[in-house]
This record gives structure tokens, sequence and C-alpha cells, in this order.
């Protein structure tokens, strides 16, 4: 389980952790496929944006770059 998952539900107890040399880094990636437009980009932009990275931040994450 990840550790932002964990942090969401309160029955769930970390109990040890890989530490951050022993893998690679876990990357969600992000893109417009040929047709995004719209809704699409408007969320790519957001998650890309200060409030994206607040967000992202907020939940334990690292925002994108």
């Amino acid at each position: 389980m990840y550790e932002t998952d964990a942090r969401v539900d309160k029955k769930v107890h970390i109990v040890d952790v890989f530490p951050e040399d022993t893998h690679l880094p876990i990357v969600y990636p992000i893109a417009l496929t040929a047709v995004g437009h719209g809704d699409a980009a408007k969320f790519m932009a957001y998650v890309r944006g200060p409030a994206g990275d607040a967000a992202f931040k907020a939940y334990g994450f690292s925002p994108l770059h």
C-alpha cells in the first residue's frame, strides 16, 4: 500500500516502509492524447499549476515539475 493511501484510511497503520534507495521513484505520468482538449487540457493545466502543487503536497505527493 502506498503511504498516501494509508493516510486517508483511519483503519490502516504504517508499520514499516521501504528505504528510498531500494527502489526507483514512483511516478504517475500525465499527458494529453492527440485529441486531448477541453476539460482534459483544463485538468492538466490545474494539476501542473500552483493549485495542483498544493493539492499534491497536502496528500503527501511531490508536485509535478
